[in-house]
């Protein structure tokens, strides 16, 4: 048995479904959104969470830099003291008191 639908329904039941397709559609779209937006608001919180923990990783460095080259100008300089008093202290002294005793030796011969 066939059964027929007469025009003027067959137009409002086509309506009706595109109706509901428009719905359905624009509902997942705003759940897609809204998922959309979850994961991208996750992951903008990452990617910030990982930039500030960066920035402070790379503050530490550089603060560790900055002691590390205070440390190691306080150590060169220490060094160079150092060899320099052991210069003076043996070098140059060595050097006076040779010239001491024989500025001596010579004084000594002409009193002679």
């Amino acid at each position: 048995k066939e059964e027929y639908v007469e025009a003027k329904v067959f137009k409002e039941l086509k309506k009706y479904c595109q109706g509901i397709k428009k719905c359905m559609t624009s509902t997942e779209s705003v759940r897609l959104n809204k998922t959309d937006n979850s994961i991208l608001s996750v992951k903008i919180d990452d990617i910030i969470k990982d930039l500030t923990s960066f920035k402070v990783e790379i503050e530490q460095k550089v603060e560790q830099k900055l002691v590390d080259s205070t440390k190691i100008k306080e150590t060169i300089q220490e060094s160079c003291m150092h060899k320099l008093e052991e210069y003076i202290g043996t070098e140059i002294l060595e050097e006076i008191v040779s010239t001491i005793n024989l500025k001596l030796n010579s004084v000594k011969t002409e009193f002679q």
